[in-house]
């Protein structure tokens, strides 16, 4: 299975839009067609430049990191 790693620029632009390449990433995991792969120092960047440029993402991010299936 093809294995994807993502960065936290794309969990940052996944949490914003519902639309778009980031968001068709994540669609592709929950699908099952690829792994999604990140790491806890990029689960934190995502979550530090959530909380100071784009707030009132965060509830989209935490939902990814309950239901994603991350690697």
């Amino acid at each position: 299975m093809t294995r994807l790693f993502l960065d936290a620029s794309v969990l940052f632009a996944a949490a914003l839009s519902e639309r778009g390449g980031a968001r068709a990433l994540m669609d592709l995991g929950y699908a099952g067609q690829v792994e999604l792969v990140v790491s806890d120092l990029v689960l934190e960047e995502a979550r530090r430049n959530l909380a100071a440029k784009a707030p009132l993402a965060i509830p989209a991010f935490e939902t990814f990191l309950r239901s994603a299936p991350f690697v």
